[in-house]
C-alpha cells in the first residue's frame, strides 16, 4: 500500500493557532470542546477534499534546537505571551490543553496511527522528518499555512496544501513565484533574507526575490559581493532555516489500514470524564 498510498501530512498546531485567531474569546471559556470541534471537522474534512488514504497528525514541541543556535529566535513572541494581561494567558492555556487533549486522547481513540510529538522540536521538522520517510507515496499533502514548509515540495508529488486559502502550491507554483528557484533552496534564501515573524535577521537590503537571484547564480559581481563578504550570515542562520532540525526523531509514517472512527471520536469527547486534561503546557 506504501507505494500507492495518498498520505496528508496535517499540521495540528498551526490549524489550532488559525482557530484560535478566528473563534471568539468567550467560546474558548465555556465549551472545553470548542478546539476539539473545530479539529475534528477540519481534519475529517481534508480527508475527504485530498481524497487522501492515511492522515499524519504533527504537533510543535518547543523549539530548543534552534534557540540554543539563536536564542533571539521567536523572542518576540515569547515576550509578547509573557506580557499578554492574564485573561489572554488563560484562554492560551486553554488553547493548550486542549491540543494535548486532542493529541493525547481524542485521536488514539478513533485509531490514529501516525501521532507524531516530541519535545524541543518544531512540528516543521516532524512534518520535514514524515516527507522523508516516504519517499515511495504516490502523493504526500502538507496541509499547513507555514511557508516554511515549501522547501519540501518536490514536483508534484510532495506540495502545500495551505487549509486558509483552500490552494495547492506545486514546484511548477513555487517556481514562478521565485524566480524560477527550485524549493529545496527556499531555506538557504530564508536564510539571506532573514524573517521578521521569527526574528531571524538576514542580510541587509536583502528580500527572498534578491536572495533567489544571488542563489540561481544572477546578478553583477558587485551584486553577488554583497552575499560572499557576509557568509557568516548565512552559515548562522540556515541552521534555524533547514528542515528537519539536527537531532530530530525520525518519523516514520505508516498506512492508515483501518479507518479512523469520526464518531467514535465524538462519542468519547462527550464523556465528561474524557474531556480536557487540565494543566498541560507546550
Amino acid at each position: 500500500m506504501t507505494a500507492d498510498a495518498r498520505y496528508a501530512i496535517i499540521d495540528v498546531s498551526n490549524l489550532a493557532y488559525a482557530r484560535w485567531h478566528t473563534i471568539p474569546p468567550q467560546f474558548w471559556r465555556d465549551d472545553p470542546g470548542t478546539l476539539f470541534k473545530a479539529l475534528h471537522q477540519s481534519c475529517n474534512k481534508l480527508q475527504d477534499d485530498l481524497c487522501v488514504d492515511t492522515l499524519i497528525f504533527c504537533f510543535d514541541g518547543g523549539y530548543d534546537y534552534r534557540k540554543q543556535i539563536d536564542p533571539a529566535y521567536k523572542q518576540p513572541r515569547k515576550e509578547a505571551r509573557l506580557q499578554a494581561p492574564e485573561d489572554e494567558k488563560e484562554l492560551r492555556q486553554i488553547l493548550y490543553d486542549q491540543m494535548a487533549a486532542f493529541r493525547e486522547i481524542h485521536l488514539p481513540t478513533i485509531g490514529a496511527n501516525n501521532i507524531f510529538w516530541a519535545k524541543g522540536f518544531e512540528a516543521d521538522d516532524l512534518i520535514a522528518s514524515c516527507v522523508k520517510h516516504l519517499p515511495n507515496a504516490r502523493k504526500v499533502y502538507i496541509v499547513s499555512n507555514d511557508e516554511d514548509l515549501y522547501q519540501m515540495i518536490e514536483g508534484s508529488r510532495v506540495v502545500v496544501y495551505r487549509p486558509a486559502s483552500k490552494t495547492v502550491v506545486n514546484e511548477e507554483d513555487f517556481r514562478r513565484k521565485h524566480s524560477e528557484m527550485p524549493p529545496c533552496l527556499y531555506a538557504s534564501a530564508k536564510a539571506w533574507a532573514g524573517c521578521s515573524s521569527d526574528n531571524v535577521v538576514g542580510l541587509t537590503g536583502i528580500g527572498m526575490a534578491k536572495a533567489a537571484k544571488f542563489l540561481m547564480g544572477k546578478g553583477k559581481p558587485e551584486f553577488r559581493k554583497r552575499f560572499t563578504d557576509h557568509v557568516e550570515v548565512y552559515n548562522k542562520n540556515i541552521q534555524l532555516t533547514k528542515l528537519p532540525a539536527p537531532g530530530t526523531p525520525e518519523c516514520r509514517p505508516v498506512p492508515q489500514v483501518d479507518a479512523l472512527d469520526w464518531a467514535m471520536m465524538g462519542r468519547v469527547f462527550d464523556s465528561v470524564a474524557q474531556r480536557t486534561p487540565k494543566g498541560i503546557k507546550k
